[in-house]
């Protein structure tokens, strides 16, 4: 007996473990084998009128650090993720079709969105070297409904 493709609603699950597994998920495919290891997380950070201070008051690598926040347009932000989750690490070896990096990285959104009701989206710009974030890095703050998240990518040897 063929399997008949199943046809109705896509099966999605939004909750903020479930973006998490996402994440570790593309952070585990992507880990090189010399050792060097990739880190994706999503934080819950709560609420504040003065989200730096929120931050620095949580995150002892930024404690001491002189940083901004940049609102991203929802582009910068989809191709800034593509390409931490497809254009590095084991990643490339795989060649998955553009088209599919792109529905992908369009499905992740939908479901951060659906689940932290997204505002806005920033990106940590501007952060001094005096801690060491890595060989590479990048910061997002997103701003939902009712919380900030931090989201990251972390690159490290």
């Amino acid at each position: 007996m063929q399997r008949q493709p199943y046809i109705g609603e896509p099966y999605e699950i939004s909750s903020i473990d479930y973006l998490k597994g996402i994440l570790h998920t593309y952070a585990d495919i992507n880990e090189h084998s010399s050792g060097l290891s990739y880190d994706f997380d999503l934080i819950t950070i709560g609420k504040s009128n003065d989200v730096i201070s929120l931050i620095k008051e949580q995150f002892n690598e930024f404690r001491e650090e002189s940083f901004q926040l940049k609102l991203l347009e929802e582009e910068t932000f989809l191709s800034e993720i593509k390409s931490w989750l497809y254009l590095s690490g084991n990643m490339t070896i795989l060649k998955v079709a553009q088209t599919k990096q792109d529905e992908e990285v369009n499905h992740l959104y939908k479901l951060f969105n659906k689940a932290l009701m997204l505002n806005e989206i920033y990106k940590i710009t501007e952060l001094s070297d005096s801690y060491q974030f890595g060989i590479s890095s990048d910061y997002y703050i997103l701003n939902g409904a009712s919380k900030y998240y931090l989201m990251y990518f972390l690159y490290t040897d």
